[in-house]
C-alpha cells in the first residue's frame, strides 16, 4: 500500500467506521428478529372464533425483509474487507439501497394490512421493529459510506495515475 493511501485510511475517523458498522449490523438483528414476530393478526368479533396469526416469516413481507437483513450483514462485513475505497464505497451503496428497501417493505406491511387480509386487522410489533431496524441500517450505511469516501480517489489502488483500471 502507499503512503498516500495509508494516509488517507487514517484520515478517514475510526469511530464513523464502528459506529457505522454497528448501526448496521444492529438493524439488520433487529429486522431479522422482526421477520420471527408477529406482522398481522386477523381479529375477529366473535370470540369463540380462532384468530388467525401471522408471523413475518409466514408472509412474504418479511421473508424479503430478512433476505435484506442478511445482504446487509454480507454488504458491511465487505466494506470493513474491502480491498480498496471503490470496494468499500460499493459495500456501503448496497447498505443503503437494503435500507430504503426495508423501511418501503415495512413501511408498506403496515399500511396495506387492513386491506390484504379479513377485517378487522391488527398490525404486529415485527413490521414496526423492521421499520426501525431499516432505519438503523440506513443510518450504518450513510455513515459507513462517508467514512469510504474519506479516503480520495487518488489513493484507490484499483486505478491507475489517470484514472483507468488498467
Amino acid at each position: 500500500m502507499s503512503e498516500s493511501a495509508l494516509e488517507a485510511s487514517s484520515s478517514a475517523s475510526p469511530g464513523l467506521r464502528a459506529a457505522g458498522f454497528l448501526c448496521a449490523a444492529l438493524g439488520a438483528l433487529l429486522v431479522g428478529v422482526a421477520t420471527m414476530l408477529t406482522w398481522v393478526t386477523e381479529a375477529t368479533d366473535q370470540p369463540a372464533v380462532v384468530q388467525t396469526t401471522y408471523k413475518g416469516v409466514d408472509l412474504l413481507d418479511g421473508k424479503v425483509a430478512l433476505a435484506l437483513a442478511v445482504v446487509v450483514l454480507i454488504a458491511i462485513l465487505g466494506s470493513r474487507a474491502g480491498t480498496g475505497p471503490s470496494a468499500r464505497r460499493g459495500a456501503a451503496i448496497v447498505v443503503v439501497i437494503c435500507s430504503f428497501s426495508l423501511i418501503g417493505l415495512s413501511g408498506a406491511a403496515v399500511v396495506t394490512a387492513p386491506s390484504r387480509f379479513v377485517e378487522p386487522v391488527k398490525v404486529g410489533a415485527g413490521p414496526w421493529l423492521a421499520l426501525a431496524g431499516g432505519v438503523l441500517v440506513l443510518a450504518g450505511g450513510i455513515m459507513t459510506l462517508a467514512w469510504a469516501s474519506a479516503a480520495s480517489p487518488a489513493s484507490d489502488p484499483e486505478l491507475e495515475p489517470d484514472g483507468s483500471t488498467d
